[in-house]
């Protein structure tokens, strides 16, 4: 018995002996940390001193962290060899369980080794406090994810109700028109014609959210509906309103094929471009939930917009995606008729109008002789026209065709380079005078009003938003609504977005939305505004107090 007391004495006094040897501490330090999506990735190196080791298997070599916010999910060692010695990396993994805030990124980790000599002794585990600061702009909300499916809801519903605005409805009686023309069609061929149709407002608004993407980069403010700003693209649009209005009249036979047995083809390219066009027209125009759902859009990044867009042209196209999966529904509408040729003309017209309409919107972009240019053009677009019903349509060999196509290229090319012209008019329509006792938007008085606790509505539009039209004859400039504005002490500020404006883009993000109409009413007793619909009514008018 005493034998073995004096063996364990010893066996102590030699462990002893060693802790006591072991006096120095590893070197640790971060050499990396960063973020990737909802994760923080600690980089950390250890150096071990001369004559010890760490063991890689060993429960105690980690980079853990008290701090509530993050959970520690994976450890990675650099070169897990069973003895670590000299220099090595650990790399761990950490969930953000709760928001970081911007001005709080400071992180504390506790760093925990357990050092042997190389005569195999080992001291008790010890631990290294580490810091380092987080750098980050803006905060980190690991439950944001939740806020983006929110509004990728809400993009998919304004989609579904940009169906029923006025900027779509032109395009939708169209639609509505080859719905009717395909009670006659197989359930395959209709389901094809909605795919098509949808497939072209994917791709249109996918094509959109890329050039808004290269625009944000590039540093620029932009909105829903900037290309609406730019005078050469409604000089687009409206050409190829015009060009389709005569082909409603059937001035002009469009077809992409003039072989009977794959006339189905010439209907599919119509369904895509239709879906294109769709988009072409539909874009001027927000709707509830799509505004709120643009304005988080244009700021998140490129993923982020292009889903929002995807769930857009998912909402626009999804009547007529159910339309191919359900053919049925195709026979509440009425019989193909000879009522269909007086529907097809009455189209023609509302393509007609939209072409003067959007006219108008061009008229406040350029300058009067670049404004007369265009219509010279327009004119020489109904010459293109004839050449083409009457060589080309009624072509009777291939060669007379062909020619037909290269003289009216070459006509509007020409013609396009000497006339289309997109001079800035002299005064700034933006900063023109307004009717109805309006005062121009002017964001120095507005805010200067707003600290006077002042009474103001503040109206953003633009000439080339059909809602922000409809709003304005239907509701803003109506005599009950003036007069209540008058009664009440409301100053009425206009805001026009009709050419860009990086004031009014500025106001538009700031209540997250992204285009207009947008609706802003101060009551005075708080700087915080009321945001009205963007479909409004006298009713919302009146109750303004």
């Amino acid at each position: 018995m005493k034998r073995v007391f004096i063996s364990f004495l010893i066996i102590i006094s030699n462990i002893i002996l060693a802790f006591g040897s072991i006096t120095e501490e590893p070197e640790i330090k971060i050499d990396n940390i960063s973020i990737s999506e909802n994760k923080i990735i600690v980089e950390t190196n250890y150096k071990i001193p001369k004559n010890f080791y760490q063991n890689s298997s060993s429960e105690f070599l980690s980079v853990t962290t008290k701090d509530k916010r993050l959970e520690l999910i994976k450890t990675q060692i650099q070169n897990p060899n069973k003895k670590l010695t000299n220099s090595f990396n650990i790399t761990s993994t950490f969930l953000i369980k709760n928001k970081i805030n911007k001005e709080e990124t400071k992180l504390t980790f506790d760093a925990n080794y357990q050092l042997c000599s190389k005569d195999g002794a080992c001291i008790p585990p010890n631990t290294q406090q580490i810091e380092s600061e987080l750098k980050i702009t803006e905060d980190i909300n690991p439950k944001a994810w939740k806020k983006t499916l929110l509004y990728i809801l809400f993009a998919f519903i304004g989609g579904i109700i940009l169906n029923i605005m006025p900027c779509v409805l032109p395009v939708l009686s169209i639609k509505a028109f080859s719905l009717v023309k395909q009670n006659e069609l197989s359930k395959k061929q209709i389901f094809n014609n909605s795919l098509l149709y949808s497939l072209g407002i994917i791709l249109s608004l996918l094509i959109l959210a890329i050039v808004a993407i290269i625009i944000k980069t590039a540093g620029k403010s932009i909105g829903w509906g900037f290309q609406f700003q730019n005078p050469g693209f409604v000089m687009f649009l409206i050409t190829i309103l015009y060009i389709f209005s005569f082909a409603m009249f059937d001035f002009i036979v469009i077809s992409i094929s003039n072989i009977k047995t794959h006339s189905y083809k010439s209907k599919y390219a119509e369904s895509f471009f239709t879906g294109v066009l769709a988009v072409l027209l539909s874009t001027p125009c927000t709707a509830p939930f799509l505004g709120t759902a643009l304005g988080f859009a244009f700021s998140q990044p490129a993923i982020i917009i292009l889903l929002i867009f995807l769930a857009i042209a998912l909402g626009l196209s999804f009547p007529f995606l159910l339309i191919g999966i359900f053919p049925k529904s195709l026979k509440i509408l009425p019989k193909p008729g000879n009522w269909m040729n007086t529907f097809k003309e009455i189209m023609g017209f509302l393509l007609i109008l939209t072409s003067i309409w959007l006219l108008s919107v061009l008229h406040s972009q350029i300058d009067t002789k670049s404004f007369f240019n265009f219509l010279y053009f327009i004119l020489i677009i109904t010459f293109a026209m004839w050449i083409f019903r009457n060589f080309y349509n009624r072509g009777k060999t291939k060669k007379t065709r062909i020619i037909s196509i290269i003289v009216i290229l070459a006509i509007i090319i020409t013609s396009g380079v000497f006339l289309i012209k997109t001079e800035k008019p002299s005064t700034n329509i933006n900063n023109q005078a307004t009717t109805d006792n309006r005062i121009i938007f002017n964001e120095n008085e507005v805010e200067r009003d707003i600290k006077n606790g002042e009474k103001i509505f503040i109206i953003f539009s633009a000439k080339w938003c059909l809602t922000c039209q409809t709003n304005e004859k239907n509701v803003l400039k109506t005599k009950t609504a003036i007069q209540h504005f008058e009664k009440n002490n409301i100053k009425v500020y206009y805001g026009d977005y009709t050419n860009n404006s990086e004031t009014i883009t500025k106001w538009l993000n700031k209540y997250n939305r992204s285009g207009v109409p947008l609706y802003l009413y101060f009551n005075g007793e708080t700087e915080e505004p009321q945001i009205l619909s963007e479909l409004i009514t006298k009713k919302m008018i009146l109750n303004l107090k």
